[in-house]
């Protein structure tokens, strides 16, 4: 604040002189505060070096050298201000310019920030993903292991078909030769009820999701046809 207070007092200091020297090439009389401050600006630095001098008149060609150098110097001073001028407003562009840099420094960090939030988020659901996957992994295990119980008691079932066939062949053969097996065929007939009995026991398993109790009925039915 300082410095531009003392800029300005001495511009007005520079246009003073300058108008007052072009009044006096122009011939126009001074005023007394013009010559106070003449005798301000002209006093001797001691008064023993004071002399006297006889005061002439201003020639036509001084007054115009006078004139000239009024004029070059207030062009000059002119241009002076016209530079000034022109640097103040190029502080104010490079002021604006530094604004509207903070402005996009700003609005790239906030971007920043929500690309940081985006690729958190991003993380968190890679992660669920894969906790998602994990269970499903150990679901198809369950799956593959129920699926190789119920083959193993399909395949259980089957084996005990095979000899309740073969049973049956053998029985028909016998009466085919009129052979007494009244014995056998009833403990035929006791191994099909019994085999009924195991077929409603596994129904009802199967019905409430009891895998392993149908792979245990199956493999006692093997084993009571004594395989």
């Amino acid at each position: 604040m300082s410095s531009t207070q003392d800029s300005g007092n001495g511009y007005a200091k520079v246009f003073d002189l300058r108008d007052r020297l072009a009044a006096q090439a122009a011939g126009i009389p001074k005023t007394v505060d013009d010559t106070q401050e003449d005798i301000d600006m002209t006093a001797p630095e001691s008064p023993m070096k004071q002399t006297t001098e006889i005061a002439r008149p201003v020639t036509v060609e001084e007054s115009n050298l006078i004139r000239a150098q009024v004029v070059e110097t207030t062009e000059e001073l002119q241009r002076t201000v016209k530079r000034v001028d022109q640097a103040v407003e190029q502080v104010e562009r490079t002021a604006g310019q530094v604004q509207q840099t903070a402005g996009q420094v700003q609005q790239t960090t906030m971007k920043v920030a929500q690309h940081t939030e985006l690729l958190e988020d991003n993380d968190s659901m890679i992660n669920s993903c894969g906790n998602d996957l994990f269970q499903l992994q150990e679901q198809v295990r369950c799956n593959e292991e129920e699926f190789e119980r119920f083959k193993e008691k399909t395949e259980m079932c089957f084996r005990e078909n095979r000899l309740l066939t073969m049973e049956a062949y053998a029985i028909a053969v016998e009466m085919a030769k009129g052979s007494g097996n009244e014995e056998r065929i009833r403990s035929f007939w006791a191994r099909i009820a019994r085999i009924q009995e195991q077929v409603e026991a596994n129904e009802q398993a199967e019905a409430n999701g009891d895998v392993d109790g149908m792979v245990a009925d199956a493999t006692n039915g093997v084993q009571r046809m004594g395989m």
